[in-house]
């Protein structure tokens, strides 16, 4: 008996020592795309094959973009493939969302829906568009968005931002898909934001990555009226995630950097651009660690030696 009390005391502190993690998009050439784990605290890599493609699979990565978690699913786009990728929260794959899509970028819940950046004309689909998915990936319609070329899409209160590749600016709407305004209007040249790719948001600020070498290239920090508060100086950001630490996780190329907000100080987490990794956007979303089967059971035994304990 105190035997299976010490190995339940065991499997209970390897599960509170579980970690909570992000997920991060590697849209290397095609025959190659994974997902990684990443540590939702540091950014450090936990699963570097998380989801990872195979020759002959029942799902084909391509390009891979965004991804978020949609009830007991993960939904990841891909631009070339015109898809959404549906898997369990264990990685296995589940089905394929395609039409209308067609250059899909980047995608997040709105309330109880998912939209989805689409910029492409084929398989039906409309340029400068968001799609509107039921979490059960019913199409609920789309409105066309006020920018050019749409690349993410990010909910804060009642506000819904979308990003744009073209016009350089951030766009305000509400849940219902009407224009509110312009929240970031960038002009777009030499030192300014430039292709504003992913969103994300520490609750009240707005972070956004700037890609192109033709404007000021980085992670923008906006407040809630849109008014810069900071700006970090990358090589081309792609995604980026505000980690539990308050460090800003931002992806360049093949590499995954954070930066210190206080200090500016950046730190190579992984660097992978040798071995053709592309790393693209980070989950908004943070995923809680889910117990191995054999950690429950021990739990399960844990808990019934204490309650016989207590009617003793």
């Amino acid at each position: 008996m105190k035997k299976l009390l010490i190995i339940a005391l065991l499997a209970t502190a390897t599960l509170a020592q579980a970690q909570s993690f992000r997920l991060l998009v590697d849209s290397r050439t095609s025959g190659n795309g994974r997902i990684l784990k990443i540590d939702a605290q540091t950014g450090a890599v936990l699963d570097a094959n998380f989801i990872v493609e195979s020759a002959g699979g029942p799902f084909n990565f391509q390009t891979t973009k965004g991804v978020t978690k949609v009830g007991n699913e993960i939904w990841i786009t891909d631009q070339l493939a015109d898809s959404i990728f549906r898997f369990d929260l264990n990685g296995q794959y589940l089905s394929t969302i395609t039409t209308p899509l067609d250059n899909v970028r980047g995608l997040n819940k709105v309330g109880n829906e998912v939209w989805v950046t689409n910029d492409g004309s084929g398989n039906g689909g409309t340029v400068d568009t968001i799609y509107r998915y039921s979490f059960s990936g019913t199409n609920l319609g789309s409105f066309t968005t006020a920018g050019t070329s749409p690349f993410d899409v990010l909910q804060v209160g009642s506000n819904v931002f979308v990003s744009d590749f073209n016009t350089h600016d951030i766009y305000r709407y509400n849940q219902a898909g009407a224009l509110l305004g312009t929240f970031v209007n960038s002009p777009g040249g030499a030192g300014s934001a430039h292709s504003f790719q992913q969103l994300a948001t520490d609750g009240s600020n707005i972070y956004a990555a700037a890609f192109s070498a033709s404007g000021a290239r980085g992670i923008y920090k906006y407040d809630s009226s849109g008014f810069l508060n900071a700006y970090y100086a990358t090589g081309g950001s792609r995604g980026v995630a505000i980690l539990g630490n308050g460090q800003i996780a931002t992806t360049i190329s093949g590499q995954l950097w954070t930066i210190n907000q206080t200090t500016f100080a950046q730190t190579l987490i992984l660097d992978e651009q040798s071995s053709g990794a592309s790393f693209q956007y980070i989950s908004e979303d943070v995923f809680e660690a889910v117990p191995e089967p054999a950690t429950m059971t021990i739990l399960g035994l844990a808990t019934l030696v204490a309650l016989r304990k207590k009617r003793k």
